[in-house]
């Protein structure tokens, strides 16, 4: 049951990470490339940001998720995504991802410590997807579950025995409450712990994934609601960086 309840525990605290690192990754494009670069660059990433979620989701729990990718992503993209088949979905938006950041980093419209800090939020949600992967395809040893419950019947056999051989303890009607009583607790845990050894069913993914959406709307919502004056603050200052990259050159 240990084991089992470490499993759901990881699972969790992995799909909280994807959703941070998700959200961290579309505020810096969101101020790093939609405003001072490209909007269509920037919005096509945030529109695979907004899609990575439920792609996760599906990936874990078996299920389509081309109506997603459809609903949130260009024709030709969705195209491209489902092309990829030695890549699942998820692993096709990072690379996809990655492919933007790396052109706009070769051709000089993106800095490099930007880009570097963003190379590592992709790795942070490639290790997060990682781990959820290996949980689902290693599960618990089936021997170790059957030995489990061999025990489990084993004891639960021999307690009447150990019970009326014990002082004190004389009446069946007693006998028979404790072992009830027993068996209900001891039936019940390894049933949890036989359920919980595939944790994604369990956890509330339809909702960690529209909140991964939610936060990856917010933050391109909230860079269109700024103080003017911030922003053309900010456009002036990376027009001083573009004009000085260029003069280097």
């Amino acid at each position: 049951t240990n084991r089992a309840l470490n499993r759901l525990f990881e699972a969790r605290s992995m799909f909280g990470l994807l959703l941070r690192v998700a959200t961290s990754l579309a505020g810096l494009v969101v101020n790093y490339i939609y405003v001072p670069i490209d909007k269509n660059l920037g919005l096509l990433i945030g529109r695979y940001l907004a899609a990575f979620g439920w792609c996760v989701k599906g990936q874990l729990r078996g299920e389509d998720d081309t109506l997603v990718l459809q609903t949130l992503l260009p024709p030709e993209e969705v195209e491209w995504v489902k092309a990829q088949s030695i890549l699942d979905s998820p692993s096709a938006i990072i690379f996809r991802i990655r492919s933007i950041i790396a052109n706009l980093t070769i051709r000089g419209k993106l800095q490099g410590s930007v880009s570097k800090l963003m190379e590592e939020k992709l790795g942070d949600l490639e290790r997060a997807i990682g781990a959820c992967k290996r949980i689902k395809a290693s599960p618990i040893p089936p021997t170790f579950t059957r030995m489990t419950s061999r025990v489990l019947c084993l004891f639960l056999v021999f307690l009447p025995l150990a019970l009326v051989n014990s002082q004190g303890m004389q009446s069946t009607v007693g006998i028979l409450v404790i072992v009830t009583f027993l068996s209900y607790i001891f039936v019940g845990l390894d049933e949890i712990s036989v359920e919980v050894e595939n944790p994604f069913p369990l956890l509330p993914m339809f909702s960690l994934s529209s909140d991964l959406d939610m936060k990856v709307v917010m933050q391109f919502a909230m860079k269109n609601d700024m103080p003017r004056a911030m922003e053309q603050e900010r456009k002036s200052y990376f027009n001083r960086q573009h004009n000085e990259s260029n003069t280097l050159k």
